[in-house]
């Protein structure tokens, strides 16, 4: 009676002690989803329709949409870089709601939710609640809502392509997905969800999602037990095959092979042969040694900041030696961590804190090859986890390939950096342990107060382009009505000027045919004016033009009986070619003048100064430049 009273007593305690734990767990989840509930609130409150750009990239997006919708047919019709599925998506919302551009931002708010959520859940697979919730709202500062240049292109809201976002959403879902796979391989519904979203990413960026395809692939072949191979390989497979499967129906029925090769995989292959020089340029490799100074300066003062923690746990070691195991931390330990945050903090934040992330790519390097060999050295019981984390570099990676000399925001393709950012905080969290077991003699006590200083660092490395994010939103004060009553803020500059005064010239204008074209970018005067652009093409840069051909531009303009051509100022030095008619475009410039007349500028002529104008040619059969 009496052993079973106590066992039975012991139990009691056990089962006390469960629900306590549980309880407390179920109040920090709710803390957290309040927390990440109000941070996001608070941005977008801060950031409410501050974004997007009234040139470059932000309206072509709906433009592209509110043509399918219209019945157009994506890569015939509409010059297109990406895949499938988010035009097609987003074109049916604007056929069932209108063709309004707060269903772009409305998608970007779901994206934004769901590609933070994912995030959080692949950090709780490899770090602490404290870095995965930091990591999190780091994302959602940083990236979702960042805001870094003069062009507000690079987020998630309104992204500069909704197919990009969509991607990192679809990537980060499989990630989560696969990796859960391999930590628990028993649970075959977890490699079907991650078929269903390596799929809808093949869909949305085949270019990207091949190569990561790819990676996901070799991993579950070498590195998970050979059970059911044939299941698992037909699982492996189904991504690639079925999305193959919807292009090859897709343009087999819209007769758009051609467009599809010149246009999305013609991109693909031109970045492949090394002959885009937009890729060369976002890869930075047109001026690698600025990048490694700065990949260097940055490790200087990791390795610096490590240092003065270190030193900070050999001072306290006689005295933690000395305490009772399992009491937390003294006086002096906090007091040495208190001491070493501030130089931490000073040196870091006043040096290189917007290109904190310089260092990744060099620090992913190192993760493949240290997880690689210890997944290959590792017994078969322990290398799922070695496996899981091998995979997440290499995913991370991939991703970063087309930025990796320019990982910092503000960036083009910045926000592809998302996974990137799990095994950033990965190797600044795990770095130290060896040290830690090796200089103090409580190790776990020293990881813990490090993490702590950690997440502090984390946040003051965010502050200074969050600061800078939200002074740039705060500058927008000029209101644009972009479609019915939303309107979006833009800065107060000649850009702003001149592009809604062009379109108020023009949508006061009666043509016969109201059709428009701007030269090489600015797509927004066709939605601002109202002016249909017939041909395929939206956006004329030197990467578009040379994967078209000229000819084949001038003669879907021909056809269309483009009635006005507008000329604005859009240097595109991001493609080492700066001047339409100048450097690039020469026979489609000369063409426009030979059968277009000037009729207005507003600032001055494009291209005859440094400063933003518009100009606006309207037809004449047989008029020649005087």
């Amino acid at each position: 009676m009496e052993n079973g009273g106590a066992g039975g007593a012991g139990l009691w305690r056990c089962r006390q002690w469960k629900r306590r734990v549980m309880k407390k767990d179920s109040l920090l989840q709710v803390l957290q989803v309040a927390l990440f509930a109000g941070v996001y609130a608070g941005l977008l409150v801060v950031f409410g329709f501050r974004w997007g750009h009234l040139l470059v990239d932000t309206f072509r997006d709906q433009w592209v949409f509110a043509r399918l919708a219209g019945g157009a047919v994506l890569y015939r019709d509409v010059f297109y870089l990406y895949g499938l599925f988010p035009p097609y998506a987003a074109a049916f919302l604007y056929r069932c709601l209108g063709p309004d551009m707060l269903w772009i931002m409305g998608l970007g708010l779901v994206i934004s939710i769901v590609t933070a959520t994912a995030l959080y859940r692949v950090g709780r697979l490899f770090l602490n609640r404290l870095l995965s919730t930091l990591l999190t709202l780091i994302f959602l500062a940083v990236f979702a809502f960042g805001d870094h240049d003069a062009l507000p292109v690079f987020n998630f809201i309104l992204p500069y392509s909704l197919a990009s976002t969509f991607f990192i959403m679809f990537i980060m879902l499989a990630l989560y997905a696969f990796v859960e796979y391999i930590l628990r391989e028993r649970h075959p519904i977890l490699l079907l969800w991650w078929g269903v979203w390596m799929t809808l990413a093949l869909l949305s960026r085949p270019d990207l999602g091949l190569g990561l395809w790819i990676v996901f692939a070799l991993v579950g072949v070498f590195f998970l037990s050979p059970r059911f191979a044939p299941r698992r390989c037909a699982a492996l497979i189904s991504p690639l095959a079925i999305s193959a499967a919807v292009y090859a129906v897709f343009l087999s029925a819209t007769h758009a092979w051609e467009g599809f090769m010149l246009s999305c995989w013609g991109v693909f292959g031109r970045a492949l042969g090394g002959r885009s020089s937009f890729a060369i340029h976002c890869a930075g490799l047109d001026n690698p040694g600025l990048v490694v100074r700065s990949l260097f300066s940055l490790l200087a003062t990791l390795a610096l900041a490590f240092i003065l923690y270190l030193i900070c746990v050999l001072l306290v070691r006689r005295r933690a030696a000395e305490q009772t195991p399992g009491r937390g931390p003294g006086a002096i330990e906090w007091a040495a961590a208190v001491l070493a945050v501030p130089l931490f903090f000073w040196h870091v934040a006043a040096t290189v804190a917007p290109g904190q992330y310089a260092c990744v790519p060099l620090m992913l390097l190192g993760g493949v090859l240290f997880y690689a060999i210890k997944t290959l050295r590792s017994k078969e019981s322990e290398m799922h986890k070695s496996a899981a984390c091998l995979l997440l570099f290499v995913v991370a990676s991939v991703m970063v390939l087309r930025i990796a000399f320019r990982t910092g925001p503000g960036f083009y393709g910045f926000f592809s950096m998302v996974p990137a950012l799990v095994a950033y905080v990965i190797v600044l969290d795990r770095l130290p342990a060896a040290a830690f077991a090796r200089l103090a003699p409580d190790p776990v006590r020293a990881h813990g107060l490090y993490r702590g200083c950690l997440a502090i660092l984390l946040l003051t490395l965010s502050l200074p382009p969050v600061v800078s994010s939200v002074r740039a939103a705060r500058a927008r004060t000029h209101a644009v009505y972009v479609s019915g009553h939303l309107r979006m803020y833009a800065d107060e500059n000649p850009v702003t000027e001149y592009m809604l005064a062009a379109a108020d010239y023009l949508r006061a204008q009666q043509p016969a045919r109201r059709t428009l074209a701007v030269l090489p970018e600015g797509v927004a005067l066709n939605l601002l004016a109202g002016y249909e652009n017939p041909t395929p093409y939206h956006t004329l840069l030197p990467e578009q033009v040379a994967l078209v051909g000229e000819d084949r531009i001038i003669g879907a303009m021909e056809r269309a009986g483009i009635y006005y051509v507008v000329l604005v100022h859009r240097p595109a030095f991001e493609y080492g070619q700066a001047r339409i008619g100048l450097d690039y475009g020469r026979d489609l410039v000369g063409w426009m003048l030979s059968e277009y007349r000037l009729v207005k500028t507003f600032g001055p002529h494009p291209f005859t100064s440094d400063e933003f104008g518009v100009a606006v040619y309207e037809r004449v059969s047989g008029a020649v430049r005087e």
